[in-house]
């Protein structure tokens, strides 16, 4: 059967564990902060996404590639400091440049690869369509234009990359999740469904949603949704090198989290997000022929950090301090393995 063909086969139940997956997440970032008589804000629901959000899609998903014979892992990071990155033109000395990064790798049984990556925006409104606002016109011009930038933060600043084409693609998009959630009592969102699982939109002044979150991921999975990248030698300076400086950047902070000890929950009370900065989960098949993750990260790199439950080996690589934190984006990181022929249509 081919990887097509596995993932339609199923459309319905991956869509359905996406939906419960992300519908955790989001609320668990509502209950926590509502608990404390506030409202939560965009990491509050980032964190939410990776830390109850991830196990979940990894289990789901994990139980429907097995009965396809697809290997499966997911691996899930939260980063409090989102990288900033600075272009010619803009009115504000720096801008975010993303805030969660989807990316998935797909190994056929005949070495064929696929790669495929999501660059979300998270983003707060009160009703839908909506429109950008001024003071956000910078972040807009990034998704739109794609101008040359350099990274202005740790551990990337000084780096300049230049994506092409200069305009809008669907690696790039705003994940928009309302204020208001989740009152369902709100009619002024076009539908109940947006509300429990957020929403994707193109990069415009006027925001319009073109399909859920959990449905995104699907079809990500499909490449009818982000953008291919290439391979870690082969990424250059323009796209697939952001994706694999965020990966590299993600991945370092989780290392140095686990370095100093603080592992997982325990560091985490709820009251600061910051304390869960470089939280690292990963779930599903602990050894995955041919990792390009792994492979990126190089053999002197804690590659525990891809195994489940797995103890934090002893090694002399000095990771960067946790009083000097890294700048990254959020990540969820999929990869899938064919056990037979698989040839994507």
């Amino acid at each position: 059967m081919s990887w097509s063909q596995v993932l339609w086969d199923s459309e319905y139940a991956f869509k359905a564990a996406a939906r419960d997956a992300v519908t955790a997440g989001l609320m668990d970032a509502v209950d926590r902060r509502r608990s404390r008589g506030e409202s939560p804000d965009e990491p509050d629901y980032i964190a939410g996404l990776v830390r109850v959000g991830a196990p979940i899609l990894a289990k789901k998903w994990g139980r429907l590639f097995r009965r396809k014979r697809i290997l499966f892992r997911l691996t899930s990071v939260f980063c409090h400091q989102s990288p900033q990155v600075r272009f010619s033109g803009m009115t504000k000395d720096s801008v975010e440049l993303g805030d969660l990064l989807i990316a998935h790798v797909h190994r056929c049984s005949d070495g064929v690869v696929h790669r495929n990556a999501l660059l979300l925006q998270s983003k707060m409104i009160q009703t839908l369509p909506a429109k950008v606002k001024k003071s956000d016109l910078d972040q807009l011009t990034l998704y739109r234009r794609w101008p040359d930038f350099e990274y202005v933060s740790a551990p990337l600043a000084g780096r300049t990359r230049s994506v092409a084409p200069k305009m809008p693609h669907e690696g790039g998009q705003y994940l928009v999740i309302p204020k208001t959630f989740p009152s369902l009592a709100n009619k002024r969102f076009l539908t109940h469904t947006y509300i429990l699982h957020g929403c994707l939109c193109m990069a415009d002044r006027r925001l319009t949603v073109h399909g859920t979150f959990p449905d995104q991921l699907f079809h990500m999975l499909t490449l009818l949704s982000g953008r291919s990248f290439e391979a870690a030698d082969q990424n250059g300076s323009g796209w697939s090198a952001i994706i694999w400086d965020l990966i590299d950047v993600g991945i370092q902070k989780a290392f140095n989290r686990r370095r100093a000890g603080y592992t997982n929950e325990p560091r985490w009370g709820g009251d600061r997000l910051a304390d869960l900065d470089g939280f690292c989960q990963c779930h599903g098949d602990p050894d995955i022929p041919f990792s390009e993750f792994e492979q990126f990260l190089g053999p002197d790199l804690p590659l525990s950090l891809f195994s489940v439950d797995a103890d934090v080996p002893e090694t002399g690589v000095q990771g960067p301090s946790l009083d000097n934190p890294l700048y990254g984006v959020s990540m969820f990181l999929i990869e899938t393995f064919a056990k037979k022929s698989d040839k994507k249509e």
